[in-house]
């Protein structure tokens, strides 16, 4: 395999983490998510993502109990087994050594900071109009723009907003709709805009799926759930219960990862 291949497998096994972090997963089936060897698996995520498979596991597991901890209203131990650990002495220990208080600590401080900003929350006594009127460009590095354009628009249903090259350099954007405002710059880093180092770098941390794109906005977060998965949209994540709302988490083709939103409305 090439090394953007290798990154690609990898990436593959991190997705399969992501989604099954709560099901007893070995390193056998990660190393069979990546189609390598178990030992070639484990040296190769190691030096590609800075930790053992296992160590990632245990830190998905430990930021999904904290979101529970933070929104669910379940116990300690139904919050251990909820994200997959086999006891509650194990999950209590993991979670301290990764958070630097208990999973009981966590959720007390946390219920404390939200009743202070509860209390102390105040509308700002006027305010100024600045001179930055809005954003309405934003870049999301892509491997291959074909492919993206058709990713972006079949999938996801965005239109194009432009695609011309100018001096060597594609300039392709995208953007929902119902938000005519915003272009999405869809890239590739390459000269002269990054050195060949720098892009090889760029390319290889989307390939590694490092990379985090942005939020997108639903008002119906399961349709757009079950329609995007039909559509063959790679989730990391179901809808899941927030703080804020409904999450889900998804990867565009190159690998960048959107989180997919239905907020809670307030008031």
């Amino acid at each position: 395999m090439t090394h953007p291949e290798i990154l690609q497998a990898l990436r593959r096994a991190r997705d399969l983490t992501d989604r099954d972090f709560a099901q007893p997963l070995t390193l056998d089936a990660m190393a069979a998510a990546a189609r390598l060897s178990k030992f070639h698996f484990a040296r190769a995520f190691a030096s590609a993502y800075g930790e053992t498979p296992r160590t990632y596991l245990t830190r998905r597991r430990v930021e999904r109990a904290k979101d529970l901890l933070r929104a669910a209203n379940l116990t300690i131990t139904e919050v251990c087994f909820c994200v997959g650990f086999e006891s509650v002495g194990s999950f209590s220990a993991r979670f301290k050594e990764l958070v630097g208080t208990s999973p009981t600590e966590y959720r007390r401080r946390h219920r404390r900071e939200c009743a202070i900003r509860k209390k102390h929350r105040r509308r700002a006594p006027g305010s100024v109009w600045p001179m930055i009127k809005k954003l309405s460009h934003v870049n999301v590095f892509v491997e291959d723009q074909d492919r993206a354009k058709e990713f972006y628009t079949e999938k996801l249903g965005f239109e194009v907003r432009s695609d011309a090259t100018m001096d060597g350099f594609r300039w392709l954007t995208v953007g929902p709709k119902d938000q005519p405002d915003l272009n999405i710059l869809l890239a590739r880093p390459q000269p002269p805009m990054f050195t060949e180092e720098d892009a090889a770098t760029l390319l290889g941390l989307v390939a590694k799926g490092v990379m985090g794109a942005g939020v997108i906005e639903t008002d119906d977060i399961q349709g757009a759930y079950e329609d995007l998965k039909g559509k063959g949209v790679t989730f990391l994540q179901e809808p899941a219960e927030r703080p804020y709302g409904i999450e889900a988490l998804f990867r565009d083709d190159s690998g960048n990862w959107f989180s997919l939103n239905q907020h809670k409305r307030y008031g």
